[in-house]
């Protein structure tokens, strides 16, 4: 059963750190060796810190966070809603996701290992990331405790963080001008007047100023349309449109180039619009 960490439970992790990972190490094997406690580690930092400050119920916890990432962006969503200015965000998002990427890449062998300066940079600020989770741990936790009457809008600033984000990746996805139904179109093109609009409520909120009636109903009308876009642009798909510039999506393939008296030894896919650079998947194996 998981239970509440106590301050030995992060002096012990921090004295683990130390003791086994044992620090810089140019051996290929040894960086490949690294990736999983260090992996480890920082799922177990962030399950303490999650589970200390960040209300989460355990079964809610155990259902839902069992990846790294996961519970990094948990922790980052909470943290953005009250401190959206918070410095070290992005440099930890950036540890995070070299983790991730390193120890969920299949090409590490005996030959390649993830480079040492990135290793350096991760093993660096395994502590010094622990530290930043406890001190804003406390800082949202003290935010919380004076603010219980607020937790509506606090909930209402992440969910508005949030939708903020899906449009702006709507945006980058889709361009200036998708061939959409006049309503729809209308929606999207709303777009930048709607992100104005959810950066002045999260704002509002970290002001400690209540939000109105008006700002909840702007919120729901956001989803809401931000739903309705999103079903237009996987109805076009369906359609074989592209959701971007109306071109049309087709799957290619194509194989590496080869000497000629020899057949190639790797394929590559893609399906995607023939126009644009709108994709939905692509990838590459050895024949």
């Amino acid at each position: 059963m998981i239970k509440m960490a106590s301050k030995n439970d992060y002096d012990e992790l921090n004295q683990y750190l130390k003791n086994y990972l044992g620090g810089r190490s140019e051996k290929i094997a040894d960086r490949n060796t690294i990736i999983w406690p260090l992996y480890k580690y920082f799922m177990k930092i962030l399950q303490i810190a999650i589970l200390d400050y960040f209300d989460i119920e355990i079964e809610d916890f155990i259902k839902k966070y069992k990846n790294l990432f996961d519970r990094w962006i948990l922790i980052k969503n909470s943290i953005e809603s009250i401190s959206p200015k918070e410095e070290q965000i992005e440099f930890f998002h950036g540890i995070i996701s070299m983790l991730r990427d390193f120890s969920g890449d299949s090409r590490h062998t005996s030959n390649t290992a993830p480079p040492l300066n990135r290793m350096d940079e991760i093993y660096n600020n395994a502590i010094p990331f622990n530290k930043w989770l406890i001190e804003q741990g406390k800082i949202y936790t003290d935010f919380k405790k004076k603010s219980k009457l607020r937790d509506i809008d606090l909930y209402l600033s992440r969910y508005s963080n949030r939708l903020l984000n899906d449009l702006e990746i709507l945006q980058s996805e889709l361009g200036d001008d998708p061939p959409f139904n006049f309503l729809i179109k209308e929606y999207y093109d709303q777009i930048p007047q709607a992100k104005v609009q959810l950066a002045k409520i999260r704002e509002k909120v970290m002001k400690m100023n209540p939000l109105e009636e008006s700002d909840v109903i702007f919120i729901i009308e956001c989803l809401e349309r931000k739903e309705k876009i999103e079903a237009e642009k996987w109805a076009l798909v369906a359609r074989n449109r592209c959701p971007k510039c109306g071109g049309r999506i087709e799957p290619r393939k194509w194989y590496s180039p080869h000497p000629s008296d020899e057949p190639p030894d790797e394929v590559h896919w893609r399906i995607g619009c023939v126009k644009c650079d709108f994709e939905l998947d692509s990838g590459s194996e050895n024949i």
